[in-house]
């Protein structure tokens, strides 16, 4: 998406790419990434991203974009570890040699609102400390 390095998940056939990672249990992780499509065919690219079991079905709308103007958009899928390794799966759902492009992919924990709040509350004291001291 940054004009570097992408891949198209199709080839002469659908292609698959898969990673575990290590996850704790029952925390909320957001995995992240760029979709594009192979803009040489102009029909629709389809991509089914598995975690944890799980599929979920990706659309990128082909019409209009160009390899100069590929139209990346920025996707995310929110998922609750349930193991403490989690495999990511990124599948072509597109039998030809023009599939969807996949770039920036990134999982990061989602952090829980009662530690936001606590940090929130722990950085708003020390800004009130500061403060009274000068």
């Amino acid at each position: 998406a940054d004009g570097r390095r992408s891949i198209d998940m199709s080839g002469n056939g659908p292609g698959v790419l898969t990673q575990t990672i290590a996850t704790v249990v029952g925390q909320q992780y957001l995995l992240e990434f760029d979709l594009a499509g192979n803009p040489d065919q102009a029909y629709d690219k389809h991509l089914n991203v598995t975690v944890a079991g799980i599929t979920t079905p990706f659309t990128f709308v082909q019409t209009g974009h160009t390899k100069s103007n590929m139209g990346w958009t920025d996707e995310s899928l929110l998922f609750t570890a349930t193991s403490t390794l989690t495999s990511i799966q990124f599948a072509s759902a597109n039998n030809s040699a023009w599939g969807p492009a996949l770039d920036d992919v990134s999982v990061n924990p989602v952090p829980e609102p009662a530690s936001i709040m606590l940090f929130a509350t722990s950085g708003l004291g020390l800004l009130s400390r500061r403060r009274i001291r000068k």
